[in-house]
């Protein structure tokens, strides 16, 4: 027992002692350094505010902040500009009083305009009142002629669907608001009618006089009500109408109204 309790307060255990507790002092130390520094402890960057801001200004606003930002996709709307952020993540620090460590990206979404939408099957036993239901629930436009072919007997059955002068497939993504010439069938014994010239005549006086053709209102200028809309006036119309003008009987008119 006198020779273990000799052994503890000896010169060499006592040395080694404190050789290990320097080493557990040390190791310990380090460990709370590289943390510090690696977790950048007690580093405070401000989050600029993107919203709004155009694309390419967003090197101008983050020179010489040590801040990067990654764009990660664009979404459509209509509320604003193309090219400017409308979401980030982190959120701005004036409005959250959130900060961040140096190294880290900044994820922004942009805004665009063009939003794409899948070209329908039109062609084919498609009626033409169909066809027109199908392109407007797309938010897109259309033009029709009519021709007659000895192979399909029906009236107002879509023989075609054209974009920008070519063939179109269904399936195909086009941007929104494209317009989309329709070929249509006017049958055996179709017939041609006159078309007068509407400009200046209300829109009520217009659907009385337009039992041959199918009316489409493109734009109806300061109309607010259905009132507006039936006092506005027609200030252009296409196919343009006039003496010794006609069309094949159930084209569509297109008319521009204003009040």
């Amino acid at each position: 027992m006198k020779k273990f309790l000799k052994f503890f307060i000896s010169k060499v255990f006592l040395i080694n002692l404190a050789v290990l507790i320097l080493v557990w002092v040390g190791i310990v130390w380090g460990e709370l350094v590289y943390l510090d520094s690696f977790t950048r402890h007690g580093q405070k960057i401000e989050v600029p505010n993107f919203y709004g801001v155009h694309k390419d200004a967003l090197d101008d606003l983050v020179s010489g902040k040590n801040i990067q930002y990654e764009i990660v996709d664009s979404v459509y709307t209509t509320d604003h500009p193309p090219g400017v952020v409308i979401f980030q993540y982190p959120e701005p620090t004036d409005s959250t009083d959130v900060y961040m460590k140096d190294g880290r990206v900044i994820k922004l979404r942009l805004s665009k305009r063009t939003k794409l939408v899948v070209m329908p099957k039109l062609s084919g036993k498609v009626s033409k009142r169909i066809a027109e239901s199908l392109l407007e629930s797309k938010g897109l436009t259309y033009t029709i002629d009519y021709k007659l072919d000895p192979n399909v007997s029906g009236e107002g059955q879509v023989l075609q669907q054209m974009y920008k002068g070519e063939p179109i497939d269904s399936g195909v993504l086009i941007p929104i608001g494209s317009r989309i010439h329709l070929v249509v069938s006017k049958g055996i014994g179709g017939k041609e009618v006159a078309l007068p010239d509407f400009t200046g005549m209300t829109y009520s006086k217009v659907k009385q006089l337009s039992g041959n053709f199918s009316l489409k209102v493109i734009e109806c200028t300061n109309c607010i009500t259905e009132d507006d809309k039936a006092n506005a006036r027609v200030v252009k119309q296409l196919p343009v109408g006039g003496e010794e003008m006609t069309i094949l009987s159930g084209t569509t008119l297109e008319i521009w109204l204003e009040k």
